[in-house]
C-alpha cells in the first residue's frame, strides 16, 4: 500500500499538458535528429544579411571555429578578442540554456532530471536523440548569432567588455534568434492551449520580428528583405488566389524563387546541376521560418470544424486522436500481435510489422523507411499506399530520409487539398440552398399558403441551376435523408403526403387528423387528399 501511495504522489508532479507537448517533441524533433540539426542551425543563414561584413572579412567563422575548438580542448592559446567572445558567450547562457529553447522544454527534460530510474532510463533515448540533432544544431545557431553581434560591437569600437554594452548584445541576440527563451515565451505556449499551438510561435515570432523594438529600423529592413529573398513572399499563392487567379510567373524557375525562395531554387538547380537530372525537386519550404500553413489550417479548421477539428488537426491531434494515426496505428498493430484487437480484414501482425509500426512513431524512422522504399522502387508512396511520385532520384530519397520530401509531393498534396476544399464548398453551398428551400417552405405553410403548386414551382426555379449536375443532386439526396427521414415529424409528413397520391388515400383522413403536427400542415394534408379524389373522380 505505501508503494502504491507513493505512486500515486508522484503522479502529482506529472503535467498533462508537458507530456503530451513532450511526447509530440519526441516523435517530431526528437526522434528525427538529421534533419533538426539541419533545420536548427539553417537559421544562422539570416546572419548574412544582419552582418554581411563580418562574414566576408571572416571574423564570424573564426569566433565560432575557435570557441568550439577551444571548449573541445584542441585550441589552447587564442586571441584577445576571441578570449572576450568566450566570455560574452558565457556569460549570457545561451548554450547552457539551448536544452531549455521554447520548443524542446516540457516533460522529458524533466524526466531526465528527475530522481526516478524508471523516467530516467525512458527519457535517455529521445533525449540522447535530441542532445545530437537539435540541441547541436541550435548550439550552431547561437553561436553564430552570437558572434554576429560580437563582431558588429566590436568592430564599431564598442567595448564589448562593459557590462551595459554586453547587456545591450545580449538582448540582440535574443532579438536575432526569435526569442526562444523562457522569458520570450508567447502565453499561449505556456498554458493548456499550447498542446494545440505547439509550433506555432515559430512562424509567429517570425513575423513580429519586424516590428521588434530592439533592433534598429535599417536592420529590420535587412532581414525583412533578407528573408523575402531566401524564402519567397509570404502567403504568396493564398495571395494570388484571393485576386482571383493564379497570378504567380509561368516559368518553373521565377515561380518557385517567388512562393519558396531563392534558397529553394539555388539548392534544386544545384542539385540537378550536379548529379545531370532535370527532374531533381525537393521540397525546401520547411526551411522558412515564417512558413503560415500551420496558422492557416489551425483557423480553417477552427471556423469549418469547431474545436475538436482544431484539435485534432493540431500536432498532438494528429500523433494521438486522428483515425490512422501513429499511435492509434502502433497499439492497433501491437494489440493484433497479442491477440487483443481482432480485425476480421487484417492478417495477424507479425513481430518485424510490429516494431516496424511502434519505430513509426518516431517521424526519423518514418522518414527512414520511406527514403528506403524510394531508393528501392525508384517511387514515393503516401502512407496509404498510392504512388504519389512515379520517378524518384536517388538523391531525393536520401532527402526524404532527412526530412525534406519532393516538390511532387508537397504539389500533389496542396493540390488535393485544393480540390477537397472545393468539394467542401461546394457541397455547403448545395445544403445551405436546401436549407433556404426549406425554409420557404415553413414560411409559406405558417402563412396559410396551402398553394403547393405555386410553392413547388419557386422551389423548382430556384434548384433548377443543379438540374444537370449528378454532383449536386446526389448532395441534395443526402440532405434530404438526413434532414427529412431521420426526422420523426418530418418523415411522417412525407409518408403521408406520398399516400395521399394513392386512390385509397381518402382513408386516411382520420390518420391525419390524429398527427402530433401543427394545424396548417394537417390542412395542407387533408387538402392533398380532397384533390387526388377530386382527380379519380374526373378520371372516372
Amino acid at each position: 500500500m505505501s508503494k502504491a501511495e507513493r505512486a500515486a504522489l508522484s503522479t502529482a508532479d506529472v503535467s498533462a499538458t508537458g507530456l503530451v507537448k513532450g511526447s509530440v517533441v519526441m516523435a517530431y524533433l526528437s526522434a528525427n535528429p538529421m534533419r533538426q540539426w539541419i533545420v536548427q542551425s539553417h537559421q544562422a543563414v539570416r546572419m548574412w544579411a544582419y552582418n554581411p561584413t563580418g562574414m566576408i572579412n571572416g571574423q564570424i567563422p573564426k569566433y565560432v571555429a575557435q570557441f568550439s575548438m577551444s571548449k573541445a580542448g584542441a585550441l589552447q592559446n587564442v586571441s584577445s578578442d576571441v578570449k572576450e567572445f568566450i566570455k560574452f558567450v558565457d556569460q549570457s547562457g545561451y548554450l547552457a540554456a539551448v536544452d531549455k529553447q521554447n520548443l524542446v522544454r516540457g516533460t522529458l527534460l524533466e524526466a531526465a532530471d528527475s530522481s526516478n530510474k524508471i523516467a530516467k532510463a525512458m527519457s535517455s533515448v529521445p533525449n540522447a536523440m535530441r542532445r545530437v540533432g537539435f540541441d547541436m544544431g541550435e548550439y550552431a545557431n547561437s553561436l553564430v548569432h552570437a558572434a554576429s553581434v560580437f563582431e558588429k560591437y566590436k568592430r564599431e569600437g564598442q567595448d564589448v567588455t562593459k557590462l551595459e554594452v554586453m547587456d545591450k548584445m545580449h538582448s540582440e541576440v535574443r532579438a536575432l534568434s526569435y526569442d526562444m527563451n523562457h522569458a520570450g515565451d508567447m502565453p499561449y505556449n505556456q498554458t493548456a492551449p499550447s498542446m494545440i499551438l505547439q509550433f506555432m510561435q515559430v512562424p509567429h515570432k517570425a513575423l513580429l520580428q519586424a516590428t521588434n523594438r530592439r533592433l534598429d529600423a535599417a536592420t529590420k529592413a535587412r532581414l525583412v528583405a533578407a528573408d523575402t529573398i531566401l524564402w519567397g513572399v509570404p502567403g504568396a499563392t493564398l495571395v494570388s488566389s484571393l485576386m482571383g487567379g493564379d497570378i504567380l510567373p509561368d516559368n518553373p524557375k521565377l515561380r518557385e524563387t517567388v512562393v519558396y525562395g531563392f534558397e529553394s531554387m539555388l539548392f534544386n538547380d544545384t542539385l540537378r546541376k550536379i548529379f545531370k537530372d532535370d527532374s531533381i525537386n525537393i521540397d525546401f519550404s520547411s526551411l522558412a521560418p515564417y512558413d503560415m500553413q500551420g496558422w492557416a489550417a489551425f483557423f480553417k479548421a477552427m471556423t469549418s470544424e469547431g474545436m475538436l477539428g482544431a484539435i485534432t488537426n493540431s500536432p498532438a491531434g494528429a500523433l494521438f486522436l486522428k483515425d490512422g494515426s501513429r499511435v492509434q496505428t502502433a497499439i492497433q498493430s501491437v494489440g493484433r500481435f497479442f491477440g487483443v484487437v481482432k480485425d476480421d480484414y487484417k492478417d495477424h501482425q507479425e513481430a518485424l510489422s510490429v516494431i516496424n509500426d511502434v519505430l513509426s512513431i518516431s517521424s526519423g524512422w518514418s522518414n527512414a523507411v520511406k527514403a528506403h522504399i524510394a531508393l528501392e522502387t525508384g517511387k514515393v508512396y503516401d502512407k496509404y499506399g498510392n504512388v504519389i511520385d512515379q520517378k524518384a532520384h536517388p538523391i531525393e530519397a536520401v532527402m526524404i530520409g532527412l526530412g525534406f520530401p519532393t516538390a511532387n509531393q508537397r504539389d500533389m498534396y496542396q493540390a488535393s487539398k485544393a480540390a477537397s476544399t472545393k468539394s467542401k464548398d461546394f457541397k455547403d453551398e448545395v445544403e445551405q440552398v436546401m436549407d433556404e428551400v426549406s425554409r420557404y417552405y415553413q414560411r409559406e405553410l405558417s402563412k396559410g399558403n396551402t398553394d403547393i403548386e405555386y410553392i413547388t414551382k419557386v422551389s423548382s426555379f430556384v434548384l433548377k441551376k443543379y438540374e444537370n449536375n449528378p454532383e449536386a443532386q446526389a448532395i441534395a439526396g443526402a440532405w434530404m435523408n438526413k434532414n427529412l427521414f431521420q426526422n420523426k415529424e418530418q418523415q411522417l409528413i412525407y409518408q403521408m403526403m406520398k399516400a395521399a397520391g394513392i386512390p385509397e388515400g381518402s382513408s386516411l383522413r382520420d390518420n391525419i387528423r390524429q398527427m402530433p403536427v401543427s394545424e396548417d400542415q394537417k390542412q395542407m394534408m387533408l387538402q392533398r387528399v380532397d384533390d387526388v379524389e377530386k382527380a379519380i373522380k374526373k378520371g372516372e
